[in-house]
């Protein structure tokens, strides 16, 4: 027997060939071709029984093999993922989860306290759900750099806070809100990654993530201060713009969220990724464009439509998103936008050029990266370029990013090559942001911590790339038999990044946290003196009263049922609805002031105290300050005496400056010591302090608390409003 069978193998030379095939008999024991098979031979087809038996597997195994609809990628959904992988997916994001849980938790047990940026961020979400909606940010230093005063652009972190503020207060609101947002970001990475190629990806991204978070310190996680607040989404972005560079278009509504409070955070972050997110939108169109000239009749037909669902709500979030944003470019004078773009356009020039661009890039990427670095926050050491042949070795991470994806590129490793194009662009635009850092008007770049905080997140998202294209490039029967226990191994590292990450809580370094304790103390006795409900006016005299506890005794004033305004010098800071003209009927004024026991006006009275003994304070204090603070360490606080006693039940009449300040203290008389009036009040009778305390020692205290360059503390008085020049006529 004969059969003639015809090669379609494409060829473009080769005619087609026809091939004469004989056909041989059936070796023994072996079913013929085209035969039934038999229910008794070993190893034979299944009968019908026992399909019906596998059919369950057979539609598992179908559904899990399910391509998404044509010109959309592959994803991995959590539903398809076996048994094993989704337990590994979940425990790596409950790890990767703890070191913002124990951030809110730790900074709660430690009495953390809203001052300075962060209570007026407190200030604005507490008007979130009345007629006073902010509509735009915080107000930013742009006018140090041009003739514009231009503020964030958006409400989103407000809007973001607002129900953890209304459930919990001020303090823990804004802590457990901020924890949530980076929390957020954190499972959002690990989710994506997933979706993009699997589990063991998703572990690698989260350990990188949480490595970060390490070096940052985990108190970074539960700040709400908006220059910090989004750095974990910014992560986020990098992984969405990735997802929508491939044509994973569904994730569409997510990106319109991410970007959204991305960009309407603070002007910096804008800065630092706008090349990115310019290059997903080029990317989308060229996406889009492709599919369009290789997709016919319905496949193009059910591609236009699943792209136009996903765009839709992408777009119906963006309108919602960025309506206040817009409702304050038309009605406000002038509008935010405008001076955004008036801030940007009039600068006073570029910080160092791109020599200075590119070391901050090679900081960012090696020896060391940054992100595997403990740095402290507060110092510029991390501005700090390698050199020499560390400066060499520094450009060794961009290389290999570079012939990683020329490699990928040769396999047709697409997915990959775009990881590795994603990494170089969000290099590049941090690389920008840097080159056109402008100078403020007084020389010198402004370099804060967030200008540069790209260096952090682009750095590790170039290192996770390069870390995933060195496994994904490697022969694949290296991996199959890796596979089985790289899963596992990862999620031990995540576990030891986790709990190192942890290890590094210590909210004492963390700004203003000497004041949180003091506060927390003190504000219950302002309140008290306070009428319930009433209308006051914050007035704070100093920079310290300020920029840090001014805000804070606002804050909790608000959260407590009292109306603030601020003085018109502070109108930017609290907003023009928390402004006061002088015209508005108030019941008072509360006056924070720095180092001063004497009323700031004639009948106001002072009602607390908010000592912050820092070490800048203690040394600028001398030996007497330490010689008195270890007497009294062993013999107790100083011992308010009968007489003290008739002070603050007002027997005896407040007549002096002194008395006033002595009748707040004393109910506090272990801050009698760093105001200097612990002299005065053991001189005339109030307290007693150890014997071997002389009144040689603590008139050196007072003399060297007068004479303190620094700040050691505040005093909090409450009397009738400051008066107000008004306009003429």
């Amino acid at each position: 027997m004969v059969e003639w069978l015809v090669c379609h193998e494409p060829c473009a030379r080769a005619p087609l060939r026809v091939h004469r095939v004989s056909a041989r008999p059936a070796r023994p024991g072996l079913p013929k071709p085209n035969a039934e098979p038999r229910s008794d031979d070993a190893g034979s087809s299944p009968s019908p029984s026992s399909l019906a038996e596998r059919r369950p597997a057979l539609s598992e195994r179908r559904r899990r093999e399910r391509r998404p609809p044509s010109g959309l990628p592959r994803v991995n959904r959590i539903r398809d993922l076996s048994q094993r992988d989704r337990r590994l997916l979940f425990i790596g994001l409950l790890v990767a989860a703890v070191p913002a849980i124990v951030s809110a938790v730790s900074a709660l047990h430690h009495s953390w306290f809203p001052t300075g940026d962060n209570a007026l961020i407190g200030l604005r979400v507490s008007d979130v759900f009345t007629a006073r909606t902010p509509l735009i940010g915080q107000p930013s230093t742009s006018d140090l750099y041009g003739s514009a005063a231009a503020y964030h652009p958006g409400p989103m972190e407000f809007w973001a806070l607002a129900l953890p503020y209304q459930l919990l207060g001020p303090a823990a609101g804004l802590v457990v809100g901020a924890a949530l947002i980076n929390l957020g970001a954190i499972v959002g990475v690990g989710l994506v990654a997933c979706r993009r190629q699997g589990v063991l990806f998703a572990l690698w991204s989260l350990t990188l993530v949480t490595v970060m978070s390490w070096g940052l310190g985990v108190d970074f996680l539960h700040d709400p201060i908006s220059s910090n607040v989004a750095t974990f989404s910014v992560v986020l972005l990098g992984f969405v713009v990735w997802s929508l560079v491939v044509g994973d278009l569904a994730l569409l509504p997510l990106a319109a969220v991410v970007v959204s409070f991305v960009f309407q955070d603070h002007l910096s972050v804008l800065g630092q990724n706008a090349v990115l997110v310019l290059f997903a939108a080029a990317a989308v169109g060229w996406v889009i464009s492709r599919q369009r000239r290789a997709l016919r009749g319905s496949d193009w037909r059910s591609y236009r439509a699943t792209v136009v669902h996903h765009a839709g709500w992408a777009l119906l979030a963006g309108v919602v998103l960025w309506a206040p944003v817009l409702v304050q470019q038309v009605t406000g004078h002038p509008g935010n936008l405008s001076a955004i773009l008036q801030a940007y356009g009039n600068n006073t020039g570029h910080a160092h050029g791109a020599g200075w661009a590119v070391d901050r890039a090679l900081t960012a990427l090696g020896p060391k990266p940054i992100f595997l670095r403990q740095l402290d926050d507060q110092s510029l050491h991390y501005l700090d370029p390698p050199a020499g042949l560390m400066k060499a070795v520094a450009w060794l991470p961009l290389a290999a990013l570079v012939g990683l994806g020329l490699l990928a590129r040769r396999r047709h490793r697409r997915h990959l090559v775009l990881l590795a194009v994603t990494a170089g662009v969000a290099l590049v635009s941090g690389f920008y942001s840097a080159f056109t850092l402008p100078a403020n008007k007084v020389g010198g770049a402004e370099l804060k911590p967030s200008s540069v905080r790209w260096m952090w997140t682009a750095g590790m998202f170039v290192w996770l790339t390069i870390g995933w294209l060195v496994w994904s490039l490697t022969p694949p029967g290296v991996r199959r038999r890796a596979s089985t226990l790289a899963g596992p191994v990862l999620a031990a590292v995540l576990v030891v990044a986790s709990g190192l990450a942890v290890r590094t809580t210590d909210i004492s370094h963390e700004r203003d946290a000497v004041y949180f304790g003091p506060m927390a103390a003190v504000l219950p006795e302002v309140r008290a003196e306070l009428k319930p409900g009433g209308r006051y006016v914050i007035s704070s005299l100093g920079p310290e009263a300020g920029l840090t506890a001014g805000p804070a005794v606002a804050v909790d004033l608000a959260a407590h049922g009292h109306e603030v305004l601020a003085q018109q010098f502070f109108e930017r800071a609290y907003g023009k609805v928390r402004t006061s003209d002088g015209t508005q009927r108030v019941d008072g004024a509360v006056y924070v002031v720095d180092e001063s026991y004497r009323p700031p006006r004639h009948g106001a009275r002072m009602v607390a105290v908010i000592a912050h003994p820092t070490p800048d304070v203690i040394s600028s204090l001398g030996p007497s300050y330490q010689q008195v603070q270890r007497a009294l360490a062993a013999s107790g606080p100083p011992k308010v005496t009968t007489k003290g006693r008739d002070l603050l039940s007002g027997r005896i009449p407040v007549t002096t400056d002194i008395e006033g300040a002595l009748h707040a203290l004393l109910r506090h008389p272990q801050d009698l010591a760093i105001t200097g009036l612990l002299a005065p009040a053991v001189q005339d009778g109030y307290v007693t302090v150890a014997a071997g305390l002389g009144m040689d020692v603590l008139d050196q205290l007072a003399q060297a608390v007068a004479g303190s360059a620094a700040v050691p503390y505040l005093g909090v008085f409450v009397g009738p409003p400051p008066v107000v020049d008004k306009p003429a006529g």
